[in-house]
């Protein structure tokens, strides 16, 4: 359900929202510029709902760092992103044609 009054939308809800948030940095890690955001945002949406959190980190975090991100947060799931190996020039003209023209592709 949704009003306008004096030029702002007011939404109603009646049940908390849930929200996947999707991070490569851990909310409360090392203090640096990217950490801040995560955090901050995630403090300002959990304001409206329920957050849990989906990391992608290529370090390993450490325990502690892991542990209080915990006590505050839902951690659905971690992931550890790995390198794809390089592709010669020709494999990859190959690939992007079988990309745009074979629908079974991928």
């Amino acid at each position: 359900m949704e009003s306008r009054s004096a030029g702002c939308w007011n939404f109603s809800v009646s049940t908390a929202l849930k929200i996947l948030f999707v991070a490569s940095h851990w909310p409360l890690g090392a203090s640096y510029g990217a950490q801040q955001r995560v955090l901050n945002i995630a403090r300002l949406l959990s304001r409206f709902g329920d957050v849990s959190f989906v990391i992608v980190d290529p370090e390993r975090a450490d325990e502690e760092v892991v542990y209080r991100t915990k006590r505050e947060f839902e951690v659905r799931r971690t992931f550890r992103p790995f390198s794809a190996p390089m592709l010669k020039p020709t494999d990859r003209v190959l690939h992007r044609c079988r990309y745009e023209f074979d629908p079974r592709y991928l």
